[in-house]
C-alpha cells in the first residue's frame, strides 16, 4: 500500500521556488500518492500526475474531488481538515496551486502523526467488527482480509436477515490493506454513513481508525471497528 507522505511544508515551498517549479512536480507526485493511499488505490500515480499537468481543466477537477475525499477522511477520524474541495478549487482558479499543496500537505502531516498510533498493535491483535445495534447487536467478527456486509449470504460474511429493510444484498465492505482498515460502500441503495452521520461516496474507500463507528442504510444498524 502507498504511504501517506510527511514533508516539511516550508522546505517544499522553498525548494519549489528555487528550482523554478521542478521540485513542485515531485511534491505534487507525493500528494497524489497520499490521496491514493487514503482511497486504497495502489496503482501507479504517474498517469494521474500527467493528467494534472497536461490535460486542460483536469487539475481543477482533481483539486476539488481529492480535497473532498481528504476532508471526508478527516471527518471520519473526528478531525477537522484545513482544506476542502471548494477551497482548493478557488485557489487553483486564481493560480495559487502552491497554497493548495501547502494546505493539503499540512493535513497529511497531521494524519501521519496522529491517525495511526496503534499500527504495531494492529499487527499483533488483528481487526474486529462489532454490531452495536440492530439485528446483529452483540456479534463480533474478526476481519481477515475483508468483511462484506449485506443480506446475500452467498456473497457476504456479515449477513443481515433477508427481509431487513434499508440494507442492500451487498451493501458495503470493511477491508484490510497493509496495516490500515477501509470502509467502502458497494453501491447500496440507502447508503453507508460514518458515525457522525456523513454519507460516504459509493466505491470510495475511507480510512477507519480503532473505535470508529458507522451505520448501514438506517441509523439503527450501527457497527464499530476495534484493533
Amino acid at each position: 500500500m502507498n504511504q501517506i507522505n510527511k514533508r516539511s511544508v516550508l522546505e517544499c515551498v522553498i525548494l519549489t521556488i528555487i528550482t523554478l517549479g521542478i521540485y513542485g512536480i515531485y511534491w505534487m507526485y507525493l500528494l497524489v500518492q497520499s490521496t491514493r493511499s487514503m482511497r486504497q488505490n495502489t496503482m501507479s500515480c504517474i498517469m494521474e500526475l500527467l493528467c494534472i499537468m497536461f490535460v486542460p481543466f483536469y487539475a481543477l477537477y482533481w483539486w476539488y474531488t481529492r480535497g473532498e475525499s481528504v476532508k471526508q477522511g478527516f471527518e471520519m477520524q473526528n478531525r477537522a481538515s484545513s482544506g476542502n474541495g471548494t477551497v482548493y478549487l478557488v485557489l487553483s482558479l486564481f493560480g495559487l496551486g502552491i497554497i493548495s499543496m501547502a494546505i493539503m500537505q499540512t493535513d497529511f502531516n497531521s494524519l501521519t502523526v496522529e491517525a495511526y498510533p496503534n499500527r504495531q498493535g494492529v499487527q499483533q491483535g488483528g481487526f474486529y467488527l462489532y454490531g452495536l445495534s440492530g439485528p446483529l447487536t452483540g456479534r463480533k467478527y474478526r476481519i481477515d482480509g475483508r468483511a462484506v456486509i449485506g443480506r446475500d449470504a452467498s456473497r457476504c460474511n456479515v449477513t443481515f436477515p433477508v427481509e431487513q429493510g434499508g440494507v442492500s444484498q451487498v451493501h458495503c465492505e470493511v477491508k484490510v490493506a497493509g496495516n490500515t482498515l477501509y470502509l467502502t460502500d458497494l453501491g447500496s441503495t440507502c447508503g453507508t454513513f460514518l458515525g457522525n452521520g456523513i454519507k460516504i461516496d459509493a466505491n470510495t474507500p475511507v480510512v477507519l481508525s480503532s473505535g470508529s463507528k458507522f451505520w448501514v442504510g438506517d441509523s439503527a444498524y450501527v457497527f464499530q471497528v476495534q484493533y
